[in-house]
């Protein structure tokens, strides 16, 4: 009697120091968005979003000069951090080392300033002038077979199926850029090529957004992408990014657990 009474002690013990050390845990941060900014640069202010753990009124502190810190708020189960960065004309492009410390411990974090591009003679709007043919990148060419069922999706693609992805991708729309220049075209417009994931429905369209950082992998990589663009520059054919600033996929982490009680206005039914 007196050993079991000591196992279910040593137990509870046990179940109390976990529960202890992970209150106590120190504070962690997985995603920094936007993960970059540029210096010198017209807009020197940015609101960057930490997500992690344990953020919950922890304080963000840099070595680098002309970077100035100001922490504004975060949620209050520690997984958001709102943190206000103003870049002044003396900082540097490179990476740059941020110490958050936290009421338990402190971590570190990177963010990226890079050097801007030079504007002459690269960027210019569209106008009345201009033949813009719309892309559905999915729907157009499949340029690349290897990336039309990633490891990561467990939906392989299937023209057979209305609602698959089909195969289409960046390095396709690349190959059919003399087409389009044939047509007489001087831009195109993709619909957009975040990452997207929805094991619900197959997200073709691309606007079921999951990361507005990454790219859909069904599409290409970052390179590839840089390529296009480049590519249709060289043939004097602009380029539109379909920029969806007012909705996220179902699947994106901020449905489950937003940062704010109002990062979203629902509409009651």
């Amino acid at each position: 009697m007196v050993r079991k009474k000591f196992i279910r002690l040593s137990a509870a013990i046990l179940t109390a120091w976990i529960f202890a050390a992970a209150a106590l845990a120190a504070p962690k941060v997985e995603k920094v968005e936007p993960p970059n900014w540029w210096t010198p640069h017209t807009w020197n202010t940015v609101q960057l979003l930490l997500t992690g753990a344990e953020l919950q009124n922890a304080k963000v502190s840099t070595g680098s000069r002309g970077l100035r810190i100001d922490v504004r708020g975060g949620s209050p189960d520690g997984r958001y951090l709102f943190v206000y960065l103003t870049i002044a004309g003396n900082a540097q492009p490179g990476t740059h080392k941020f110490r958050i410390q936290g009421a338990t411990g402190e971590a570190q974090f990177d963010f990226r300033l890079d050097r801007p591009l030079d504007p002459r003679g690269r960027y210019q709007g569209f106008g009345p002038d201009d033949v813009i043919y719309l892309i559905m990148p999915d729907r157009f060419a499949n340029g690349d077979p290897s990336n039309d069922s990633p490891p990561e999706f467990n939906r392989p693609a299937d023209r057979s199926n209305p609602r698959a992805y089909h195969g289409g991708d960046l390095r396709g729309i690349r190959g059919r850029l003399p087409y389009l220049k044939d047509l007489g075209v001087t831009g195109i417009w993709m619909t957009p090529v975040y990452k997207n994931s929805n094991p619900a429905a197959s997200p073709y369209h691309g606007y079921h957004t999951v990361d507005f950082y990454a790219l859909e992998p069904r599409l290409g990589a970052m390179q590839e992408f840089k390529e296009l663009v480049d590519a249709a520059h060289a043939l004097g054919i602009k380029v539109v990014q379909d920029q969806v600033a007012n909705h996220c996929g179902p699947q994106h982490p901020w449905v489950a657990n937003p940062p704010t009680k109002t990062w979203f206005n629902y509409i009651d039914r």
